[in-house]
Formats: structure tokens, sequence, C-alpha cells
């Protein structure tokens, strides 16, 4: 599967619905998936319904960040990140990930929609702060 710029989506689906048609294929095919519409995400944003977390869990696995078990993998963290052309920002990018990864497995945790839902939070978290900080 290629790997679309999924941190550029997190940052994109936390602030607006303008996507690529891609993006939104896949947007819309976790959609259907969960049982959601475009306004359930907007009206949940945070991400307390237990169905939009199966949402955010949905694109992280298909944008192959984490598999269905909920095991984050590190090689596609490390390949999306590839989209931020800035060396020390893509490196940030990189570490910042790879610490949400590390966080939302010390959570212990075993669901699945749980799991995805942080590693999203998280990586959304880290593309916004790019370049704002050091890490």
């Amino acid at each position: 599967m290629k790997t679309a710029p999924v941190l550029a989506l997190f940052c994109l689906l936390a602030t607006s619905w303008a996507q690529s048609d891609e993006q939104k294929k896949r947007l819309d095919k976790c959609l259907e998936q969960i049982g959601l519409t475009p306004d359930d995400i907007k009206t949940d944003l945070d991400g307390k319904k237990h169905s939009t977390k199966c949402f955010y869990s949905c694109v992280v696995q298909d944008y192959g960040l984490m598999d269905g078990q909920g095991k984050i993998t590190v090689e596609r963290i490390e390949e999306s990140a590839k989209l931020v052309t800035d060396e020390a920002q893509r490196k940030e990018l990189i570490d910042k990930t790879i610490k949400c990864k590390e966080t939302v497995e010390a959570s212990g945790t075993t669901d699945v929609c749980e799991i995805g839902a942080a590693l999203f939070a998280c990586s959304t978290k880290a593309f916004e702060s790019l370049g704002k900080e050091k890490s």
C-alpha cells in the first residue's frame, strides 16, 4: 500500500475537512466502516465517544501506522514522516511520534479503538508543534 502523508492528514483532519480525493476516500471508508458521518466527527473532535475513537483508529490503520491488533509500526512512522522536507523537522516529528507510540503502549490498553485514537491525537499534536519547541 502506498503511504500517504499520514501526519499531515492528522493536522488537516483536526482543523478542516478539505482533503485530497485520496484522503477523502480513505476518510469516507472509515466513516462508513464505523457508521458515522463527518458531522459526527466534527461534534466529537476530542474523541470522547467510543465510535469516534474507532474512526480515528481506522484512519491510523488505513495508513498503516497500526495493525488491526493495535501494534504500532515505527517503520511506517518513519516512512510517513518523509513528507516533511526539512530534515530537522522530520527528525523531530519521528522522535515525537515514537514517543507517542511509547506512551500509548505504556498505557496498557488493549482496546484497538483506544490505542488508535490515542496515537492519532498524540501524532496530531506532534505535527502541529513542529519547529515550535525543542524535542
